[in-house]
């Protein structure tokens, strides 16, 4: 069969398959995407106690920075980050660390582990 030149259709006697009315399309399956994590309110969590900056505490600065942490289905914390500063760069990369260096429990969705979102306030306090 001689090939198609621009303008021309070629001459295709092949039948083609058209959906009945009747029929449905069903589409190939698509993997499901990772479940999303469940934000905990008051997660059971052991926070590691954050290294007090050495120039922060000569600066006397304190304060307690927010941060929200992420864990997979096992507890263990694969991010975080400062939602709410403390207003002092350093405690807030501390802060920060700290969370990252924590373990939290397995959070239990209907009996299945999931990973979960959490916020957690980490305080630097000159008095302690």
């Amino acid at each position: 069969m001689p090939a198609a030149t621009a303008g021309e259709r070629p001459d295709d006697t092949t039948p083609h398959a058209m959906p009945d009315a009747g029929q449905t399309r069903v589409e190939s399956p698509v993997s499901a995407a990772p479940a999303q994590p469940r934000f905990v309110a008051h997660p059971e969590c052991a926070l590691v106690t954050p290294d007090y900056p050495p120039q922060s505490l000569r600066t006397g600065e304190h304060g307690t920075a927010l941060v929200e942490l992420e864990t997979d289905a096992a507890g263990r914390v694969i991010a975080a980050r400062v939602v709410t500063g403390s207003g002092y760069p350093r405690l807030d990369a501390a802060a920060r660390e700290a969370a990252l260096a924590s373990r939290c429990a397995p959070y239990l969705e209907n009996g299945v582990r999931s990973p979960m979102r959490a916020r957690v306030p980490i305080t630097f306090n000159l008095d302690e």
